[in-house]
Parts: structure tokens; C-alpha cells; sequence
């Protein structure tokens, strides 16, 4: 039977007839006495982790708790340097240098770095939309969809990178947006000096330079350098749309499809021209907007030769 509540670092009596105190980064036992005969089977959960009130039975959990509270990262990366909490973590994080996928899909035989992927993924073929919306009732796939679209509700968009000053609906989008400013690209092609962040995407590009395309689809001639790339492919023998826009529902084949068709419900327009200022949703606009600019003319007529600045019905019907 446990004492009467405490807080901070006031000594708890427990039925196990020992009281533990939390010091910094342990919670070290102090001898102390039973009143009343208790056992020890009681059930008490003998060591306190006093900034959140949880309690352990064993001062190995307690320790590793705490790397919540302390912030301590005591697993590195022998690729990266990149510093985890938990061995689990690094074990997850390794697959990215290693290409490892151990999690295969039955119906389909996609493979996945990760079980929650592949439980996320499988639940395309199940249909199973299990996260539902409590202002609107509308169903996700996806946790992380669920509360993008939530935010959409209220309009907010709270997370803000403190580089660039651009706000976000969802924490994992901002940490997607910060690795454009942070991540350092040590691992360097020798044939372009193009830099990369892992090993494993150094090695990948380099296959653009060697021509090798190691990944061949079971279903068609195809082949590809990179197992993304095959993955992606695959998709369309499947028939599988496996990323949802959490607005309207509408489903897309690759990541980043979704990310620009998301920009007709946000409006944001990230292409900007450095000579007039004019904003662009895509790349490819801006870039066909410049010529506005320039003296470039590059779609000539190939029955006169006239030239023109866009690729437009324009030129095709000049001579009609």
C-alpha cells in the first residue's frame, strides 16, 4: 500500500518497505520499514519519476523514462553521428543508410523500413478509414492527416520556422520545411560535388552518373536505379492511390503530387520572379512567366520560323 501523496522530492513509503527519492537522473532506495506486515506481491510500483508522477518497478524503466524529462540521446549513428533515445530508435533510423525493408505487404509484397508503415499502408487494401474528424465526421487513414485537417477547421497555423518565418498546420511539416535550412550534407559525388545528408543517398545518385538500374519491376521491362523509384512505379500496376489530401479527399499516386495540389487549398505560391515579384504555385509557371523578361524565344514555327516565348495553342495555330 502506498503513502499519502507527494510532490517534488519528498521521500514516498512504499509496501515493498523501501523509499525511493528521485536525485537528477536517478531514483536511488533507502532502507526503510513495513508498518504493518505488507507483502511484497502487493503490486506497488516502487520507484517515482517525480516530473511527470509516473511511477516503475524497476530502476532500468525509471532511467529510461527520464530521457524524456533530461532530453539525454545516449545511441549514435556510427553513419550520421545523429543521436537517439532509445536503441529501438536507432535500430528504425539505420534502415534509411541501410535500405533495409523487412516489412512486406502480403496483397501487394510493397516493402517498408517500418511496421507502422506497413500497418498505414495495408489499410489501403482493408479500406479502413479509422480516424474520424469530431467537428465534421469525416474519416482519415492517418493520424497525422487527421490533424492537419483540423487545423483546417480553425485556420490556424501555428508552427513557425524560426529561420524563414513561414507557418505550418502541423509540427511535421515544419520539421520537413527546417531540414532545408539545417541539414548538413557531408557525403560528397565525386563525379558532380554534389553533397548529401547519408551515404545511402550518395550512393543512390551516383547510379545517374554509372547508369546502373538495379531494381527491374516484376510486372513490366521496366527498371530503376533507386527502390523508391520502383515503389512509385508499381503503383501504377496496382492501381493504388496511397497519399489523400486531408482537405477534399482526392488521392494521388506520389507525395509529391499531393504536396502541389494542396497549394490550390492554401494558396500558397512559393515560385517567386526576381523581377517583378510576381508569385508562381509551380516551378515550371515561373519559369515560362521569365521569358516575359528575357529576349528568349525559344518555340520556333516550323513552317516559317517565327519564334515565340511560349509553347502555346498560339503557335501551333499561326498558320491555320
Amino acid at each position: 500500500r502506498k503513502g499519502p501523496e507527494v510532490h517534488s522530492v519528498t521521500p514516498v513509503m512504499l509496501a515493498q518497505g523501501a523509499i525511493f527519492t528521485y536525485t537528477g537522473l536517478q531514483s536511488l532506495p533507502v532502507p526503510g520499514e513495513i508498518s504493518n506486515g505488507a507483502s511484497s506481491k502487493s503490486g506497488a510500483k516502487g520507484h517515482e519519476g517525480v516530473p511527470c508522477g509516473r511511477c516503475f518497478r524497476q530502476r532500468g524503466n525509471l532511467a529510461v523514462h527520464m530521457r524524456i524529462h533530461t532530453g539525454e540521446k545516449p545511441f549514435s549513428c556510427p553513419d550520421c553521428g545523429r543521436l537517439f533515445a532509445y536503441p529501438s530508435m536507432l535500430v528504425r533510423h539505420r534502415r534509411i543508410h541501410s535500405g533495409d525493408r523487412p516489412y512486406v505487404c502480403g496483397p501487394c509484397g510493397l516493402q517498408f523500413s517500418q511496421r507502422a508503415h506497413l500497418v498505414q499502408h495495408q489499410l489501403l487494401h482493408t479500406g479502413d478509414k479509422p480516424y474520424s474528424c469530431p467537428d465534421c465526421g469525416r474519416c482519415f487513414r492517418q493520424t497525422g492527416a487527421l490533424a492537419i485537417h483540423r487545423h483546417r477547421h480553425g485556420g490556424e497555423k501555428p508552427y513557425v520556422c524560426t529561420e524563414c518565418g513561414r507557418h505550418f498546420t502541423h509540427p511535421s511539416l515544419l520539421a520537413i520545411h527546417q531540414r532545408t535550412h539545417t541539414r548538413k550534407k557531408p557525403h560528397i559525388c565525386s563525379d558532380c560535388g554534389r553533397g548529401f545528408a547519408y551515404p545511402s543517398l550518395l550512393t543512390n545518385h551516383q547510379r545517374v552518373h554509372s547508369g546502373e538500374r538495379p531494381y527491374p519491376c516484376a510486372h513490366c521491362s521496366a527498371r530503376f536505379a533507386q527502390q523508391n523509384n520502383l515503389l512509385q512505379h508499381q503503383l501504377i500496376h496496382t492501381g493504388e492511390k496511397p497519399y489523400e489530401c486531408p482537405d477534399c479527399g482526392r488521392c494521388f499516386r506520389q507525395s509529391g503530387s499531393l504536396a502541389i495540389h494542396r497549394r490550390t487549398h492554401t494558396g500558397e505560391k512559393p515560385y517567386s520572379c526576381p523581377e517583378c515579384g510576381h508569385q508562381f504555385t509551380l516551378s515550371c509557371v515561373l519559369n515560362s512567366h521569365r521569358r516575359i523578361h528575357s529576349v528568349e524565344r525559344p518555340f520556333p514555327c516550323s513552317q516559317c520560323g517565327k519564334t515565340f516565348k511560349q509553347k502555346s495553342h498560339y503557335v501551333w495555330r499561326w498558320h491555320v
